[in-house]
């Protein structure tokens, strides 16, 4: 049996700027579901990636 290497074995999401705009938003009712993700990102359980053209796209809708 292979060993999956650490790299295989994280889970990955793309997210929205959108996503990150809830973790700063003190009232949000998502900040604590955004701040588990982002724990478990220095935690090296998660992968996130946040594309330029989602950030792009935001910017322009909210501008």
């Amino acid at each position: 049996m292979r060993r999956r290497s650490l790299k295989e074995s994280l889970e990955r999401y793309v997210v929205d700027a959108g996503v990150l705009i809830e973790y700063i938003v003190k009232g949000s009712p998502y900040r604590e579901a955004v701040k588990k993700m982002l724990d478990d990102v220095l935690a090296k359980v998660t992968e996130l990636y946040l594309t330029p053209i989602t950030v792009f796209r935001n910017h322009i809708r909210s501008g």
